[in-house]
Parts: C-alpha cells; structure tokens; sequence
C-alpha cells in the first residue's frame, strides 16, 4: 500500500459525486490529497471536466479500482461512500 501525502493525486469514482455535481458522463475524476487523516482517510479536492473543483473530507483511500468499486454502495448501505484510489502505474 502507498502512503499518502498531501499534494499526491488519487483517482475518485464519479458514482459516488452523482447528484451532487455535474461530472459529464465521465467514470472518474482526478483529485489531489489535501489532508491526512490516516493511510486510509483523506481530505481531497477533485477536479471536475464539466465545473469547478469540488472538495471533499473523510474519502477512503484505496490500493486500486476494484477494491474501491468494493466500497461502493450496495443494497444495504442508502449512502454513497466517498472513496478514491490511488491511479494506475503505467
């Protein structure tokens, strides 16, 4: 696992901003770290295609995609976590 910092960026699912922004029809967004809370909390600001940036506190942070699409709301949980994950190396 990769230890956040601020300034590093993460990658934020847009399933989690629906309704609340307007992203575009885009799957994810770019965000940087603005805070720490842990090594899998974190204060972000994302950066939207389609307005302005966005911020947002207490976002868990993931190792990769799936394991953030893991997190992702489900029949049981009526609310959207907000959840990131740290982007592909290529």
């Amino acid at each position: 696992m990769q230890k956040p910092s601020l300034a590093r960026f993460v990658l934020v699912p847009t399933d989690c901003l629906l309704g609340q922004v307007q992203t575009n029809g885009a799957d994810v967004a770019p965000a940087v770290i603005t805070r720490v809370w842990s090594d899998t909390m974190v204060n972000v600001q994302i950066f939207l295609d389609a307005g302005p940036v966005v911020a947002r506190t207490s976002v868990h942070l993931y190792d990769t995609a799936e394991d953030a699409a893991a997190g992702a709301p489900s029949a049981e949980r009526a609310f959207a976590e907000l959840r990131c994950y740290w982007p592909p190396r290529v």
